[in-house]
């Protein structure tokens, strides 16, 4: 897969992101969100 085919990775944590379609938050500011930060977020 090209690179510019790939999801980006989150600079917080080193996760791969996700569309943000997929985000259980809906109030997402962007085209891709980490759920690994969005989880942790949400738990603080």
């Amino acid at each position: 897969m090209p690179d510019d085919e790939r999801p980006p990775i989150c600079a917080r944590c080193g996760v791969t992101m996700v569309p943000a379609a997929l985000s259980a938050d809906e109030a997402h500011g962007g085209d891709w969100v980490c759920l690994e930060c969005e989880e942790l977020d949400e738990d603080e």
